[in-house]
């Protein structure tokens, strides 16, 4: 059944998650494809879990990676989109070929100010912007506070732009999201073993988000 907002499942990296979230219907599932980085998915396996699933559109999360790569793993995997960091000098390239997540890294000194400028400057090749909060341990308990932002003023920038949050959420805070009309930028976990997973992390906010007819 459909979603109640915009929800892309990130660093996908088992056939366990890529099938739980495509059959709750999830807008995006996205694989780590920087071989440096933690999660890596290769391009053989990321083909193989993608073509399990049926719905949800196919992005590599190629953050530090160069263009050539990029387009390199966008051919090989036949993804839909690329994330990429807010800084790379090449989402206009990209974005005449791909949709275009552009991350935000964000901190507890960032004003709304300077975060509506820099999404200014980057609009250009973005089709979607990702503000991380999770990477700096910022929860949506803090933006409920006011820290950085108001949830007042991320809504009136969500009726701007496509912006997803990318946060630590408890499932009682979904309303308060879905308020906002902000996507969000869910992450799978990890395999007790090889096809056996729970969803104690996740299942909670997702029945939060489906629409029951």
């Amino acid at each position: 059944m459909p979603l109640k907002t915009f929800v892309k499942a990130s660093s996908i990296s088992n056939l366990s998650d890529a099938r739980y979230f495509a059959a709750l219907e999830v807008d995006w599932v996205s694989y780590v494809c920087n071989p440096h980085s933690e999660k890596f998915v290769a391009p053989q396996q990321l083909v193989e879990m993608k073509n399990w699933l049926s719905g949800p559109k196919h992005c590599g999360e190629c953050l530090n990676m160069d263009f050539e790569s990029i387009i390199a793993v966008i051919d090989e995997c036949g993804l839909e989109g690329v994330e990429v960091d807010v800084f790379n000098r090449n989402r206009k390239e990209l974005a005449n070929k791909v949709t275009v997540f552009t991350r935000i890294l964000v901190d507890k000194t960032m004003t709304f100010d300077d975060l509506t400028e820099l999404i200014r400057e980057k609009s250009t090749g973005s089709h979607h912007f990702i503000l991380d909060f999770k990477t700096n341990a910022i929860g949506f308990d803090d933006l409920e506070e006011g820290i950085p932002f108001q949830l007042e003023e991320l809504k009136v920038l969500a009726e701007a732009c496509p912006v997803l949050l990318d946060v630590p959420l408890k499932a009682n805070q979904v309303k308060s999201v879905l308020e906002t009309q902000l996507g969000l930028n869910l992450h799978g976990g990890e395999e007790e073993r090889v096809g056996v997973r729970s969803f104690d992390d996740v299942q909670d906010i997702m029945e939060q988000l489906e629409v029951w007819e």
